[in-house]
């Protein structure tokens, strides 16, 4: 491995690792959270709890794609450029391959933000259901 590869890697640990602790805390966001961070006195605002979901699944996303960005990265400075020739050496077939990827994962990435988005929601639906019952309980002992 030459100076060039090394330093190279340890910027791609840095960028990865700067990059976890900027997702951190929408990734660890939760239905509960949200839904307390959406909730007013008198219920609840339907647009920032609809926007912090989204939010939550595209950070989630964003950290999948950034983790495969990193794995790819770190493949071609580690593996010996030996391994890494295939039969895509002319660049016709080259392009092919890379828009074939691309797209492959942008079509992935479309039904696996559906699938979270879902269940983002039936996790917000979850805890809205829990805290109108901590909400009507309460109500019922001041009434008391």
């Amino acid at each position: 491995m030459t100076i060039k590869n090394i330093i190279n890697t340890i910027s791609l640990f840095f960028g990865f690792i700067s990059s976890l602790w900027f997702i951190k805390g929408t990734i660890t966001l939760n239905g509960e959270a949200i839904n307390k961070l959406s909730g007013t006195y008198w219920g609840q605002n339907p647009y920032l709890l609809k926007t912090l979901a989204r939010q939550r699944v595209e950070y989630i996303l964003g950290a999948l794609f950034l983790c495969l960005s990193f794995s790819v990265q770190l493949i071609s400075q580690v593996v010996p450029v030996k391994f890494l020739l295939l039969t895509l050496l002319s660049l016709e077939n080259s392009i092919y391959f890379v828009l074939d990827i691309i797209f492959l994962f942008l079509f992935l990435s479309w039904f696996v933000y559906n699938y979270l988005k879902r269940e983002t929601e039936e996790e917000i639906k979850l805890a809205k259901q829990k805290t109108d019952e901590k909400r009507k309980k309460n109500e019922s002992l001041q009434n008391q």
